[in-house]
């Protein structure tokens, strides 16, 4: 294991927390951070793969590590945020290509954990989103950014047939509160 800032731990009751590169050594890997667990066994986050920043897929029962695939398009890294117990994932790419290069390629993605690419959520707008929760129904959760008078986050939720909703639509009388983000969901 390279030395790195940070590293992914698990605890349980009777071994207490371990390094997951201790536990599962993989040779094309260092894992960075963990940060989702489902109740089945999946540990998602992201980690240095072949010398690039990529978000993986941990099965604890197996130790199998995936790479979770990229975006369709065009970006070099990604996160995974969030897993479900079916293995699928959501996260986003790890840069923000908006507004360095202003193209919204930098949106949140979804993978069902068999094929080969992840698939582009969307955002409420053509600004950058990002997914962070997603259910056992693939609802999925995060954050969309629009422009207002300056950048603004809405708390995003994208529906298993692909609509897109802001969350803060969906409160019928609410106060003065904005909704930023929404961080997971539940079945």
């Amino acid at each position: 294991v390279l030395p790195s800032e940070y590293r992914p731990y698990i605890w349980d009751s009777t071994s207490e927390m371990q390094d997951l590169n201790v536990l599962y050594p993989h040779t094309d890997w260092v894992l960075e951070t963990a940060d989702a667990i489902s109740e089945t066994g999946w540990v998602v986050g992201v980690g240095t793969y072949q010398g690039a920043m990529r978000g993986f897929r941990l099965n604890l029962t197996t130790g199998q590590i995936d790479a979770v695939p990229l975006p369709p398009n065009g970006v070099d890294h990604n996160r995974a945020w969030g897993v479900n117990a079916l293995g699928c994932v959501v996260g986003a790419p790890q840069t923000d290509l908006l507004r360095v290069t202003g193209s919204n390629i930098d949106h949140a993605f979804f993978w069902d954990g068999v094929s080969e690419t992840a698939v582009d959520l969307g955002s409420l707008t053509d600004e950058y989103s990002h997914a962070y929760g997603v259910n056992a129904l693939n609802e999925v959760v995060g954050k969309s950014t629009i422009e207002l008078p300056s950048l603004h986050s809405m708390a995003t939720y994208w529906t298993p047939d692909g609509s897109i909703v802001s969350l803060e639509t969906e409160v019928p009388s609410r106060p003065v509160w904005t909704f930023d983000w929404a961080g997971d969901v539940n079945d």
